[in-house]
Order: structure tokens, then sequence, then C-alpha cells
């Protein structure tokens, strides 16, 4: 999918582990999309709801009268409908109140599952973060174990040069080391 090409595309995974790590970042990444998405539909889910409470909370001098219920449920059915948010807005100005009542309400009536929600994506975000601090853990590490390999060959390379002879000339022997002849005279 697009996602999981992006991300390889940034994460450039090296090796097996690496790729596997790229999966489990893009997994993260889903996680905290959906518990994001799921975060904000539980205020949505709930604002019905919050309206009636705060219609009920505000109507309470009419709670005895029989009508109640049905004046309650035809002020929060009139705001789901076309000019609902205005018509919210105009009752509750009647209060000393604004829309913002109905979003306070919803959230204290769903803290607890909002909280849950964004814990749920705040755990995925700290999971990817994680796994890209490791990938480039691994990263260092490798590029430290290559400069140290390149370092030990440098001193054996000096070591070697210092070995030679410093004459300038060459010195040729006739005789090879596989060469039987030159053996058995010697």
């Amino acid at each position: 999918d697009a996602l999981f090409s992006q991300i390889a595309a940034f994460v450039a995974a090296a090796d097996q582990i690496e790729w596997i790590w790229t999966k489990d970042i893009v997994d993260a990444v889903w996680e905290a999309r959906r518990a994001r998405r799921m975060r904000d539909q539980v205020l949505e889910l709930g604002r019905s709801r919050a309206m009636k409470r705060v219609v009920e909370n505000l109507l309470q001098d009419k709670r005895a009268t029989t009508e109640f219920n049905k004046d309650v449920s035809k002020v929060v059915s009139s705001w789901m409908g076309p000019g609902g948010e205005a018509k919210m807005a105009e009752f509750l100005a009647q209060y000393g109140l604004d829309p913002s009542a109905i979003a306070a309400e919803t959230f204290l009536n769903r803290a607890q599952v909002y909280e849950q929600a964004d814990r749920m994506a705040a755990n995925a975000d700290k999971r990817r973060d994680g796994l890209l601090r490791e990938i480039e853990r691994r990263r260092a590490w490798r590029a430290q174990h290559f400069r140290d390999a390149a370092n030990i060959v440098d001193a054996e390379a000096e070591d070697v040069t210092a070995e030679r002879p410093r004459s300038g000339s060459l010195q040729i022997s006739d005789k090879s080391p596989n060469d039987k002849r030159t053996k058995a005279r010697d």
C-alpha cells in the first residue's frame, strides 16, 4: 500500500531486520491513526447524549410535567436537522451558554474512553519512534564497526609496508620456492 511504500522509501531498509522493523513502523502508524479516529468518533457518538443531558439540566424546572421527555426530545431533534447548530446556539444563549457547553458535557461523559484511545495512539507513536531510533542506533553501530575494520586494515597495511627493505632495489632470486631442482641442490 502507499503508506508502506512511503515509509519504506524513507527508511531504506539495509537488511531483513530493518525490513521487519519497517513493517512494524507501518503497523504502529496505522494503529495510531485508528486510535485517533476512534478517539474522535467517541466524542461524536456521545454528542447526542450530551445534548439531551444539557437540555434536561436547563429545563429542570419543567421536569415535573408529563411533557418533559417530549420537550427534551423535541429540542434535541431540532438540533439534528438543517440549521441545527444555529438553533442550538440560540437555545443555549437563553441560558447564558454557547455550543461549547455541549462539547464539555460530551467530554465529561466520554473522558475515560477518550483518554484510553489517546493513550493507545500515544503508545503506537512511542513504538514507532523507538523502532526508528533502533534502526538509527543499529546503523551507527554498523558504521562504527566498518570504521574499526578499516582502521585495522590500515594498521596492518602500515605494518607490511614497514617490513619491506628500504634500499629501493628489489632482490630477485632465480630460485622458485616450488622448484624441486633448486630445493634438491640446496
